[in-house]
């Protein structure tokens, strides 16, 4: 019986050994689930001026971006300003300037100048 125990634990031993390997050698090839390996560039292959490029690029898009945003924005306020204007003349029209304290002449001023400061 002694000897058979022996086996069995000589056995056991060997077989865990084996796993060990296997899960160790495991662990350095890349599994489906991890990231593939990244490059390393070095740094002499950065090229400057194709940074500089690609920075210019970027800035320029997002510019661009906050531009058309901007355009937006300032179409929005002139429909306003002109439907303003609208209600404006209409109730001046009916009679009703004690809503507008500073008289029509005074407001119609008010108006061209800020049109000529948003055309500039």
């Amino acid at each position: 019986v002694g000897e058979r125990g022996a086996r069995s634990s000589s056995g056991a031993f060997w077989l865990s050994l084996l796993l060990i390997f296997v899960f160790v050698g495991s662990l350095d090839s890349p599994s489906g689930d991890s990231h593939p390996p990244r490059k390393v560039v070095a740094p002499q292959a950065i090229n400057p001026e194709r940074v500089a490029q690609e920075v210019k690029e970027k800035i320029v898009y997002e510019l661009s971006v906050s531009n058309e945003q901007l355009e937006k924005e300032n179409q929005q306020l002139r429909l306003e300003l002109l439907h303003l204007r609208r209600v404006y003349r209409r109730d001046c029209a009916h009679g009703n300037q004690t809503k507008y304290p500073l008289g029509g002449r005074q407001v119609e001023q008010n108006t061209a100048a800020a049109d000529r400061a948003s055309s500039a």
